[in-house]
């Protein structure tokens, strides 16, 4: 299967499950707040439901409600996709399409099988 399908598969996956979220947008999403969803458990979670891999994700705060957030896969670069607060489903999925998803297939050229029994709803 070349990048194209693979990329294809797994924008679907990223649509789906943000559609079975519910999900509209990242102003709930926070890095350090006990209250709002935690932005860099969301990112781990759209990671893994995409491409079918854990990756280890960290967030920073850039500014007031725009944020950096890394990937990084085992054994390998970073990634790195800066969100913000306003991001709906659709900038969410650009940002991860754009800044994971693409670059992780051509420099890996595979998308995993993986699960779908788990798509838990995301917990605050």
């Amino acid at each position: 299967m070349n990048t194209v399908f693979k990329s294809l598969e797994c924008y679907t996956r990223l649509i789906k499950y943000l559609e079975n979220q519910k999900f509209t947008n990242l102003m709930d999403y926070t890095l350090d707040s006990p209250s709002g969803y935690d932005l860099v458990q969301f990112y781990a979670k759209l990671a893994k439901e995409s491409i079918g891999l854990r990756f280890i994700v960290i967030g920073d705060e850039v500014s007031d409600g725009k944020y950096k957030i890394v990937f990084n896969p085992e054994n390998e670069f970073s990634y790195v996709l800066y969100s913000k607060a306003r991001y709906t489903l659709i900038d969410v999925v650009e940002a991860m399409m754009h800044c994971l998803i693409n670059p992780f297939l051509k420099n890996n050229h595979l998308c995993l099988t993986h699960d779908t029994s788990s798509q838990n709803h995301l917990e605050q």
